[in-house]
């Protein structure tokens, strides 16, 4: 991050834990702050999360990018993590930039986290803009890369361990229950705010149809945007940079800067 200037940071979290995060300044006169989110095991320290940050803060953004309670290091234990908890700590985050005067006026989640910021944008009314990055259509995607959640273990136990890609966690009852109870095309179509999609032509993880879905459940104004090259985490830097890139440029169209304050 040489030339940028950026500050680790500590905010209580939904359920009072300890989130852990880093506070991108914009390179040039802030246009406006954006709050990022990671997907489900990973971490704001991902290079896609740090290099989208980078480049936005170089474009004129301030960015907070933050870990999830019970991951990366924010306290917390992730079995105990739910698509609630996320959305609880994306207000928290939200609350805790506004009290710095910070409106964070864009929520941009990668994967999972995308959900977590389509649910989030209904409780945070400074937002004005809400952006996805290789995010399913419905909140119960992730179940089907689970196996094992029809097994006896499961039924008796309530909880399972598995590995989901490098990392073993703890999957429960009530983490696949709360992924149920949401309709995010619903959701999704309510937003009532600019909406940008943004995925990678080889995701295997969350295939770029699931993205096409996705945008058609969203009302006008909203914008789709491939790398026809990128996998799920767009592991090559270059593929990272242009998402940041293209994320840089949907917002500036979105005109955020009106009314933020510096």
């Amino acid at each position: 991050m040489t030339g940028q200037r950026y500050e680790k940071v500590r905010f209580e979290g939904a359920g009072s834990v300890v989130l852990s995060g880093v506070l991108h300044e914009a390179a040039s006169a802030t246009r406006a702050t954006v709050l990022l989110t990671h997907c489900f095991t990973c971490s704001k320290d991902y290079r896609v999360i740090v290099q989208i940050a980078r480049r936005l803060s170089e474009r004129g953004f301030r960015v907070l990018r933050f870990d999830f309670s019970g991951s990366g290091e924010s306290q917390g234990d992730f079995s105990e993590t739910t698509l609630a908890t996320n959305v609880g700590d994306l207000i928290a985050a939200a609350q805790w930039l506004a009290a710095r005067h910070l409106d964070a006026r864009a929520l941009i989640g990668h994967s999972l986290g995308g959900v977590a910021v389509i649910l989030a944008a209904h409780l945070i009314p400074e937002v004005r803009a809400v952006g996805v990055v290789a995010s399913p259509s419905s909140s119960t995607h992730l179940l089907e890369l689970i196996p094992g959640l029809t097994s006896q273990e499961f039924s008796e136990r309530g909880a399972l361990e598995v590995t989901i890609g490098e990392r073993r966690v703890r999957i429960t009852r009530e983490f696949v229950e709360e992924l149920r109870r949401h309709s995010l095309q619903d959701s999704t179509a309510r937003l009532n705010r600019p909406f940008l999609v943004l995925h990678g032509g080889r995701d295997t993880t969350v295939p770029v149809t699931e993205g096409e879905r996705l945008f058609t459940f969203a009302s006008q104004p909203k914008s789709f945007f491939c790398i026809p090259e990128a996998d799920h985490l767009f592991s090559k830097s270059e593929q990272a940079e242009l998402a940041g890139e293209a994320i840089a440029i949907w917002l500036k169209s979105c005109q955020l800067d009106e009314g933020e304050s510096a």
